[in-house]
């Protein structure tokens, strides 16, 4: 009898501890299925495309993340793609975030598959700094740089880490022309980290988000799984750094 009303004890603790961090997961994301919360409490990366910026999956509180919501709705964009995901905190997430975010020369590092190609290719294969300056809990970095499909443009980074949280904020201070034709104009795509250690944990959200001009739709099919992959190809490489995994 004793020893099933331990078990018994011990069963609703577990299961305490589980909801109470369920909780807090379901808390820092919104607008997801209880099946993907329960991935991403599983240690499970959930990410991909949104049909609508309306849904954003930020649903934690306060500054950096009302900055990020405040972005988005003023940008309206037509490509959206998010990440998710949650780690085990072992100390020190954040400050190795800010540091891989802050090393941006260090972008030309990362991969994207090309699903068009089958193929890696660089996610930047151009980034040169131009400027530096601090800020409060971090640094805004100004830089010339190349993605594919685009040409040359110039952008800014920022990131700012404050107690448990981290924000990043990404964005083009040029056009982005594609094709000969002008696709996005300065200021209209936007990449964003909001990242937050809570207890034994730490929650992670990327965004990538653009207002683009694709020709009355023509050139979104080649525009959209570039766009989706290399959001998801940033986010991956940030997320495994915070990690510690790189």
């Amino acid at each position: 009898m004793r020893v099933s009303f331990i078990a018994s004890c011990a069963l609703a603790a577990v299961s305490l501890l589980a909801f109470a961090q369920g909780s807090e997961t379901s808390g820092f994301f919104a607008n997801r299925s209880a099946e993907e919360l329960a991935a991403l409490d599983r240690g499970e990366v959930v990410s991909g495309r949104l049909s609508d910026w309306k849904r954003m999956s930020l649903g934690a509180a306060g500054g950096a993340a009302d900055a990020v919501r405040s972005r988005i709705a003023a940008l309206k964009p037509n490509y959206v793609a998010e990440f998710l995901a949650v780690a085990p905190e072992t100390g020190a997430r954040l400050e190795r975030l800010a540091s891989a975010l802050g090393d941006v020369k260090e972008y030309t590092s990362m991969a994207y598959h090309s699903p068009r190609y089958d193929k890696d290719f660089p996610l930047f294969d151009k980034m040169e700094v131009e400027s530096r300056r601090p800020v409060p809990g971090g640094e805004h970095i100004d830089a010339s740089a190349h993605m594919q499909p685009f040409e040359d443009f110039e952008a800014g980074y920022e990131y700012v880490l404050a107690g448990d949280e981290l924000s990043f904020s990404s964005g083009n201070r040029s056009e982005l022309r594609y094709g000969g034709f002008s696709a996005v104009k300065p200021g209209d795509m936007a990449w964003c980290i909001v990242a937050r250690s809570s207890g034994s944990r730490t929650y992670f959200y990327g965004i990538g988000a653009m207002r683009a001009f694709d020709a009355l739709g023509l050139a979104r099919p080649r525009l959209e799984p570039s766009f989706d992959g290399r959001v998801e190809s940033f986010m991956k490489y940030m997320y495994e750094r915070m990690k510690g995994i790189k």
